[in-house]
């Protein structure tokens, strides 16, 4: 049995619990727009070091990226990739794949054309420096990089072209041995692997 003291005494104590809960109520949740700026104030200030890298960074990439596509640099690409085409076009005719009235050599003249009108604004562009960004906004170089695209994919015509007639011979047997069309191909990947862009 429980004596009359012992339930006292329990009353007594959850009185002092209730009493204890009542004087220190629980916390507020601290709201999201509390937390971050806790947080920001509590952030170490950034060193002048770590800015000026930064800078510098965002600096060698701005330089970087407008030198890869500066209308310049693309034209002397497209001058260079013109001119493989060219030669691709020229050994086609010498092998007798291509002749002097297929439609490769009219697409070949007319991307020629284009490529002379492109070049000439591109260099009336590079006079003046507001011209030269300007022409940038203008999407110049959208432009070169198409003209570069239509004219590497008529190189890889003629080289399709080219390997489908060498196929030919060497399926006739007209006199052109394996060893002269491994000869060929070999000549024709390191000429174009010595010619990277």
């Amino acid at each position: 049995m429980e004596s009359p003291g012992n339930g006292l005494d329990r009353f007594y104590i959850m009185l002092a619990i209730r009493k204890m809960c009542s004087v220190h109520p629980p916390l507020p949740m601290p709201t999201v727009g509390e937390v971050s700026l806790e947080l920001l104030q509590s952030a170490p200030p950034t060193s002048t070091t770590s800015t000026m890298f930064g800078t510098l960074l965002i600096f060698a990439l701005t330089a970087w990226l407008s030198r890869c596509i500066s209308p310049t640099r693309l034209t002397a690409v497209l001058l260079a990739v013109l001119h493989e085409t060219e030669e691709a076009h020229f050994t086609a005719l010498e092998g007798g794949v291509l002749s002097g009235s297929d439609p490769y050599t009219k697409k070949l003249l007319n991307l020629q054309m284009k490529v002379s009108i492109t070049r000439e604004a591109s260099l009336l562009n590079s006079l003046s420096t507001y011209q030269f960004f300007l022409a940038l906004l203008k999407g110049r170089s959208l432009i070169l990089l198409q003209c570069i695209r239509e004219v590497q994919g008529l190189k890889t015509e003629i080289e399709i072209l080219k390997e489908k007639h060498l196929q030919n011979l060497g399926a006739r047997g007209a006199g052109i041995s394996t060893r002269t069309m491994a000869i060929r191909r070999r000549h024709s990947t390191t000429f174009n692997r010595g010619r990277s862009i």
